[in-house]
């Protein structure tokens, strides 16, 4: 348990007065041996029942100044290892505080950058490239489309990322433009089927409840990089649009709005 600051300050006082009453019990075992060299090699106790009195004396002296070195010594480690582990709990909390501030501040950082990803252009850096290929590489395919509306520079430049990891892939992938955004197949004035554009990325699969692992690890890449993607069935094209482009028949990025 970390002490209290009173608590720490009366520790020291205690250990101080227990420092000099160690110093004073040694001044006392000095005196107790001088004592007794004076009762026994001088010439100075005039008789030797004094010689005697005195070595007596001394040896008394002594014992209790022995004593209080003990005693010293006994409480002032004592002390001393409460302040030592006291300073030892402290310096441990510390420490966990400053691992707790850096990791807090580690997630405010990761979260800055997705609210800064998020928030801006839409691009894939040459390391989210290399792992994006790294993913894939385990599912090849020939079969593979990215689409984006026409006039669109943001996605435009974000499908040619996409485009570059596909090539990379040896994927070889087609490319297409849209001229609308809305949500799903309409007609023109005309009457002739056109595709509509949803916002963000969508995935589409011919069946979006299994779709097939390239997909599913494609999604699960654009949702960490905070990228509004979604997994959806093919639509059904005309036939102009299915000989202009046969690959559309396994995945198709169609890349809307931010």
């Amino acid at each position: 348990m970390i002490l209290a600051d009173s608590e720490v300050g009366s520790l020291k006082a205690a250990l101080y007065c227990w420092e000099w009453f160690g110093y004073i019990s040694t001044a006392i075992v000095f005196i107790g041996c001088v004592g007794e060299f004076v009762a026994e090699f001088t010439s100075l106790p005039r008789t030797k029942e004094t010689a005697n009195k005195l070595a007596r004396l001394s040896l008394i002296v002594l014992i209790f100044g022995i004593a209080g070195e003990l005693l010293s010594t006994v409480r002032t480690s004592q002390l001393s290892g409460q302040l030592i582990a006291n300073i030892e709990e402290r310096a441990s909390k510390a420490e966990l505080e400053q691992k707790k501030i850096e990791q807090e501040n580690i997630k405010l950082r990761i979260a800055l950058a997705k609210l800064q990803r998020s928030s801006g252009p839409r691009y894939l850096s040459p390391q989210e490239k290399n792992e994006l290929i790294k993913i894939l590489s385990k599912y090849p395919t020939k079969n593979a489309w990215v689409g984006s509306i026409q006039g669109d520079s943001e996605a435009a430049r974000f499908g040619g990322d996409l485009l570059d990891v596909f090539e990379r892939l040896n994927w070889n992938p087609g490319r297409g433009w849209f001229m609308a955004t809305a949500t799903s197949m309409t007609e023109d004035s005309n009457g002739k089927r056109i595709e509509i554009v949803p916002p963000g990325i969508t995935i589409q699969v011919p069946t979006p409840s299994n779709p097939p692992p390239a997909a599913r690890l494609l999604k699960d890449f654009f949702d960490n990089l905070d990228f509004a993607c979604k997994i959806a069935r093919q639509p059904q094209l005309t036939s102009a649009q299915n000989e202009r482009d046969t690959r559309s028949q396994y995945l198709r990025i169609v890349i809307g709005n931010k």
